[in-house]
């Protein structure tokens, strides 16, 4: 890339943008998070997801099935009271695997 770069210079700018949150923090939030799930959250199924660059944010996917799981999923989120972490219902059962074999 350095190459390109140094090859036509006024071809290419560089934008910042200010976040809330360094890529640190939001890694070992997530760390944190997902491999102690049920630690914190219900004893049945289990999220998914990760650290969101464009949000700036740990995003946690919930399945949208049993419904009564998603819910309870997301009263142990919302209990937290973390801003750093959001929640995304998907379609999805919590009751399988988020990847399959």
């Amino acid at each position: 890339m350095k190459q390109t770069v140094l090859a036509q210079p006024a071809d290419f700018t560089v934008e910042f943008e200010s976040v809330r949150y360094s890529r640190e923090e939001l890694l070992e939030l997530a760390d944190d998070i997902f491999p102690n799930a049920h630690e914190w959250g219900p004893a049945e199924g289990g999220p998914a997801g990760g650290w969101d660059t464009l949000r700036n944010r740990v995003v946690v996917l919930v399945g949208d099935e049993p419904e009564d799981l998603s819910r309870a999923w997301i009263g142990a989120i919302e209990r937290r009271q973390d801003e750093r972490i959001v929640h995304e219902i998907v379609r999805h059962s919590m009751n399988e695997p988020w990847i399959q074999p």
